[in-house]
């Protein structure tokens, strides 16, 4: 039973309730979120593409290459992202 008097909000809703919680918690959901669009998406390929699978393994293991091994010095001084070796291996390792 509820009791409201003159002055009174009427309480939140449980959308707003549970919309607050998922914006206070963004930053410790998202990385849970990024989890499910990565399973989702690899059940969908597997499902659809199976057979692509060397393409995929291909991309992978280009993109940590392109990560891990510095470029030219041209490019690092117009695109100064992943400067030192750690954040390389890095990228690298989260890649795979």
């Amino acid at each position: 039973m509820m009791i409201f008097s003159q002055g009174d909000q009427l309480p939140e809703t449980a959308a707003v309730a549970i919309g607050r919680m998922l914006w206070r918690y963004r930053s410790e959901l998202a990385p849970i979120a990024f989890a499910v669009v990565i399973v989702t998406v690899a059940a969908t390929l597997h499902r659809a593409h199976s057979g692509s699978w060397p393409w995929l393994a291909g991309a992978t293991a280009t993109s940590t290459v392109v990560l891990a091994v510095p470029g030219p010095a041209w490019l690092r001084t117009m695109w100064p992202v992943l400067d030192r070796v750690a954040e390389r291996v890095y990228a690298g390792a989260v890649t795979r």
